[in-house]
Parts: C-alpha cells; structure tokens; sequence
C-alpha cells in the first residue's frame, strides 16, 4: 500500500487517478468527523466533496514534511467552521461532538456507551482532543495542528479532558 504522502506526490507530478485511491482511503472517517461538527450528514458530505476538491486544486501547496491526515483534518475543521459561521442560528461553542458513531455502538459494550454519555457532558475543546487522539490515533503534534494550539496546550487538554471524564465518572456512579 502507497503512504498518503508518496500518493500526494504522484498527485503533484500528474497522476489524477491515484488521487480518486485517497479520497477513498480517508472518505468515511473524514466524513464522520465532519458530522461532529455539523450534526448533518448531507451537509458533511458536501463539506468532505469541498474539502477533497480543495485539496486537489491546492496540492502544490501541500508540504510532505507534515502528515496528509493532518493536512485532510484541518482543511474539513476549516470548512465546518466556515459552514457554521454563515449558519447564524448556531453558535459554534453549543456544539455538542457526538461519539462514538452508530456503527461503533453497536459494536462495543455498555462501558463504551457510558464513556460516550461523559463525552457528551465535556466541553467541545475536550472532546474534540480527545477525540483526534483515541478515535483518529492522531499524535499531540497533529492535533495541536488542527486545533491552532501548541503541543504542550493540546497535552494539558488532554489532561484536563480525562480528569474531568474520571470526575464525572464517579459522579455518575454515586448516584
């Protein structure tokens, strides 16, 4: 298998079908994380199509050096961003980040549902950290590039998110 960096470089020097092989690659997890954001599927689809055609048409800009997730990931938090800022009747720190995915909870068991139910109660900076490090796999580096945070921010984040999930975790269980 090509690494998402190898295929941005075909990419560059020409090679328009590998590109429909990223976009496949990367389609369904960006799409997910797009829906965080904006609770609609068909809008996030749009936004995923926007996101992957702007990639294309500046993929002389992309720099190798960085992780094409990152890059992908940055790109569709723009965009939702974008989206909800001309949606006047939504104000961006009331949205509520939505883990995990359906698929996902009928797969795993009750301790991951109650993991989700504490998720819900987390701020939309803690949730979204914590969700590009369990669920994305991501490294502090790429998430503090998403988030516009240093890595020592996005590490205190992180912190701070599973602290808070440990107190409200014991919370729940009291009552």
């Amino acid at each position: 298998m090509i690494d998402d960096n190898t295929i941005m470089d075909l990419i560059k020097s020409g090679d328009k079908k590998i590109f429909e092989e990223l976009v496949i690659r990367h389609r369904l997890k960006a799409l997910r994380f797009a829906q965080k954001y904006v609770k609609d599927e068909f809008i996030a689809e749009d936004i995923i199509q926007d996101s992957f055609a702007l990639i294309y048409i500046k993929r002389m800009n992309y720099n190798n050096k960085y992780s094409f997730k990152t890059f992908l990931y940055t790109v569709i938090r723009n965009k939702c961003i974008d989206y909800l800022r001309k949606q006047k009747t939504v104000n961006i720190d009331d949205i509520k980040i939505r883990t995990p995915s359906a698929e996902d909870i009928v797969m795993k068991n009750e301790d991951r549902l109650f993991v989700t139910e504490l998720l819900g109660k987390l701020n939309k900076e803690y949730k979204t950290a914590l969700y590009l490090l369990e669920y994305e796999n991501m490294s502090y580096k790429e998430i503090a590039k998403i988030m516009i945070k240093s890595v020592g921010q996005v590490k205190i984040i992180i912190f701070r998110a599973r602290k808070k999930l440990q107190k409200l975790a014991r919370e729940d269980y009291r009552c």
